[in-house]
């Protein structure tokens, strides 16, 4: 036993491993520089998030069993000594980056002056760092984490590009991202990982020895010269595979951003209105930290509760008359903002909304247009939440025919899909509790500006609300 780790300790190469502590080093000094900024990382660290922020598991046994899985599999593919080189380079880049935290300040890229922090040059400088020590530890026979080692071990094992894999590993992981975090920060993420990642790849597949002029080559042992001509295609092929990669990522980059600018431009409530609108014996509140979930309580007997989604790209804040008169009339109403106004990136967001109010033991949920549609999706997956759906301008593509529902539309509505309404009307209840608004519109069951192809109404847009919650009201306390 002695002499087999004897052996194995003559076996490695320490120059090697040294580098690779050097790479370790300089990654940890460039997570430490990405410490304040809040951007979605790629690799096992971004799984581990998105694990942690959709089920709620720790983030650190996660990332431990995650890498454990990853170093296994590269342990099975590559061999000890490789994993043993792996180890070291793991535990260095841990005793750096506690060594970092310990002696170098936090905010390096924080001017105290302006009270400003340079996110950008932040996150740029520490990828630079990271992709740099990361294609060093590659390069000498190591790996930072798990993921690096088991894509280097397909890439060895099974024949497959290191820069596809890089790319597509650290692409997905950011691009899910979505799930947890907001757009912005994916766009900045894709951006930044366009320009550094690349670094990696060249440090990995630089030739090992310069290569010669094509007039030299006649000059040289065959041996080196083929070696030198599958060096230089494969550095063509890096060059054309990086450039591709980088336009698809400037691609989706291009898109995120076009969505940007197309969800941050809701169709606005309309202010003076609102504050027109008069109902009395009325408390709203916030329920939660970030106000995207407001109740309208009734001063006195409540009648039920109605949970709402509004409807896509609405300001939420638009149906604040129907929600006040709703409660006027003794129903507790929850308006539950969605993020970036759509219903469809938060469709179970109002499930939880009951545990605020335990004395109320009948819900129902519902809401307009595709707030509507979401609503009965949510409604269709927890039945022993809800009672029933309302339907407003809105029709569900899931089955609700074990449920109670209310549908309401204007005859002037010309945004909802009648065909599709109809096709749909599978899905609702035999009783279904169907309520036809005589010259009522798409729009008029918030008060927002837009959609301008539905201002058909010939009534006003008060009378369309008031008559609506009167609806909502009545099939509740049926």
């Amino acid at each position: 036993m002695i002499k087999r780790i004897k052996l194995f300790l003559l076996q490695i190469n320490y120059k090697n491993l040294l580098i690779a502590l050097i790479g370790s080093a300089i990654i940890a000094f460039g997570t430490h520089i990405h410490a304040d900024a809040d951007i979605p990382e790629g690799g096992i660290i971004g799984l581990s998030l998105i694990i942690e922020n959709l089920f709620g598991f720790s983030y650190i046994a996660v990332n431990l069993l995650i890498n454990a899985a990853f170093c296994l599999l590269a342990w099975r593919l590559m061999g000890t000594r490789y994993m043993f080189n792996v180890a070291i380079a793991t535990v260095g880049f841990s005793f750096f980056s506690f060594l970092f935290s310990k002696t170098l300040p936090v905010d390096i890229f924080f001017n105290p002056e302006t009270e400003k922090h340079y996110l950008l040059l932040a996150a740029l400088v520490g990828s630079v760092f990271i992709e740099i020590g990361t294609g060093l530890t590659l390069r000498y026979g190591s790996a930072p984490n798990g993921d690096h080692a088991l894509s280097m071990a397909l890439v060895k094992k099974g024949g497959l590009d290191f820069g596809w894999v890089n790319f597509l590993r650290d692409f997905s992981v950011i691009l899910f991202s979505l799930t947890y975090t907001d757009i912005y920060s994916v766009a900045f993420a894709l951006l930044i990982m366009t320009v550094t990642n690349p670094i990696t790849e060249y440090i990995v597949k630089m030739p090992s020895k310069r290569s010669t002029y094509k007039s030299d080559i006649k000059k040289i042992n065959e041996k080196i010269a083929r070696k030198l001509e599958i060096e230089e295609r494969a550095a063509k092929k890096t060059k054309s595979g990086i450039v591709f990669r980088s336009v698809i990522s400037l691609v989706v980059v291009a898109v995120l951003l076009i969505s940007m600018a197309f969800l941050g431009n809701p169709h606005k409530a309309n202010d003076n209105l609102i504050n027109s609108f008069v109902t009395e014996n009325v408390t709203v509140k916030e329920l939660d930290e970030d106000g995207s979930l407001v109740a309208y309580v009734p001063d006195g007997e409540i009648q039920g509760g109605f949970v709402f989604y509004p409807g896509a790209l609405v300001e939420p804040e638009a149906y604040d008359p129907l929600l006040r008169a709703c409660a006027e009339k003794g129903v507790v109403s929850i308006l539950v903002k969605m993020p970036y106004n759509l219903a469809f990136f938060g469709v179970n967001k109002g499930v939880s909304v009951t545990d605020y109010f335990p004395e109320v033991e009948n819900w129902y949920i519902g809401g307009h247009s595709l707030g509507g549609a979401m609503a009965s999706s949510c409604a269709s997956t927890h039945k022993d939440t809800f009672k029933g759906v309302v339907l407003l301008a809105a029709y569900s593509i899931n089955d609700i025919t074990d449920l109670r529902v209310l549908s309401v539309y204007g005859n002037k509505d010309q945004v909802m899909n009648m065909a599709k309404y109809l096709q749909n009307k599978i899905n609702l209840p035999g009783d279904l509790t169907e309520v036809v608004i005589k010259d009522g519109n798409h729009s008029y069951f918030g008060m927002y500006v837009g959609q301008d192809s539905a201002m058909t109404s010939l009534i006003t847009n008060e009378s369309q609300i008031r008559q609506t919650a009167q609806h909502i009201y009545d099939f509740i306390t049926e």
